[in-house]
């Protein structure tokens, strides 16, 4: 049996603007009701006619709506206000349809109407605060919200938009407070604490933002952007056996997580671990990330590891793309240097040197000294054995 339309008609506009930290968008109506024509008179399943001329219409409104489209529904909702300008229903379906067609101070109009025929004032708030951001009338927006709170203190919705909306603005004080206050309601809501997460970033607050990172974890353990960004801090406190950790269960979830990828090598790296690293940054590679930064470390690598025809082929490639050049060609050096090349090795760690990069170029420098130093040394016993 078809719920009473009256009853229908609430259910649907009771949805509020659906917040997050990620932006504003509407929530996902399930529309009822068939596609027709917007002059016809459709019927109910069970063949029984609708009991008025603007029932039937709000029902064809609603099948437009259904197939998104919104331009006949618009038109539709237009004619169903002309219809019957006191039906506070018929104006929040225009608002709604010219907001969908991106006609934000016509969609506040019809709000505006509906709100003074007495339809729900926090819905219709919410609805106009929207369209007011996407005019960027951010004062006007917050008023919106604000209003809302008089009536209910404690609307998630509310403070989570307005948190949002002083976090666009950069005002990360007023957003934190915002945030904040949505989770003394709702403790375990993790796009707020992901939110919260970002503003403390931007705040200054690493140990908050670790803190908050943690806790969605905890409620949201599959929360891939959560264990990067949690992996990256634990790099910056130098604790690497945590960041290896978050992510291991990162790339675990993400196999071709490029950046993972290459903050996991880094983490490898920096605790020793060079054959670990060198996959690592090899996974980067194979995957067509960018090696900036990391032809050196992988470089080194390869040659720890005995692989010097690996570690000269990363070596060429970096210095081709202008990467760390004065650590490579340090790095050639010292295969040169395997190979009882001393001329060449010092050709190299002399470019080193030019470069005037540090600590390589002071590395370079003594490197030239050691390496004359080996030269004369080979000299001096290719000619006693010459004797």
């Amino acid at each position: 049996m078809r719920k009473s339309l009256l009853l229908h008609t609430l259910t649907v506009f009771s949805l509020l603007v659906a917040g997050s930290h990620e932006g504003f968008g509407w929530v996902s109506h399930a529309w009822a009701g068939p596609v027709a024509e917007a002059n016809s008179l459709p019927t109910s399943g069970d063949g029984l006619a609708f009991a008025t001329k603007a029932d039937g219409m709000v029902s064809t409104i609603e099948g437009f709506i259904e197939v998104e489209d919104f331009a006949s529904a618009e038109r539709a909702a237009l004619e169903l206000a002309q219809h019957k300008p006191d039906y506070p229903q018929g104006w929040m379906l225009l608002g709604y349809c010219q907001s969908r067609n991106a006609r934000f101070t016509e969609s506040n109009e019809s709000y505006s109407r509906a709100l003074s025929l007495g339809a729900d004032s926090k819905s219709i708030r919410s609805r106009m605060a929207y369209n007011y951001i996407r005019l960027s009338e951010f004062d006007s927006a917050r008023d919106c919200y604000f209003l809302i709170l008089e009536l209910d203190a404690r609307d998630t919705e509310a403070l989570q938009q307005l948190g949002y909306l002083e976090a666009k603005l950069g005002n990360y004080d007023k957003a934190a407070y915002y945030y904040r206050r949505v989770l003394e309601n709702e403790p375990e809501n993790t796009n707020v604490l992901r939110a919260l997460a970002r503003i403390e970033e931007k705040r200054g607050g690493n140990g908050l933002v670790k803190e908050l990172l943690i806790r969605n974890l905890e409620l949201d353990p599959d929360d891939t952007a959560s264990l990067g960004r949690l992996g990256l801090i634990y790099i910056k406190e130098k604790n690497f056996k945590a960041a290896i950790e978050s992510l291991e269960r990162l790339v675990a979830r993400e196999p071709d997580n490029i950046k993972a990828w290459r903050n996991l090598g880094v983490a490898h790296y920096q605790l020793g671990d060079k054959r670990k690293a060198r996959d690592d940054f090899q996974r980067v590679q194979n995957l067509g990330g960018d090696m900036a930064g990391l032809y050196g470390p992988l470089a080194e690598c390869h040659y720890e590891s005995g692989a010097r025809g690996d570690a000269l082929q990363v070596i060429k490639e970096g210095i081709d793309n202008q990467s760390q050049e004065a650590w490579l060609y340090c790095m050639w050096g010292k295969i040169l240097e395997d190979r009882h090349n001393y001329d060449g090795a010092i050709a190299k760690f002399s470019k080193a040197a030019h470069l005037q990069v540090e600590p390589w170029s002071t590395y370079a420098r003594k490197e030239i000294n050691r390496q004359t130093k080996l030269k004369k040394r080979a000299q001096m016993i290719s000619s006693q054995q010459g004797m």
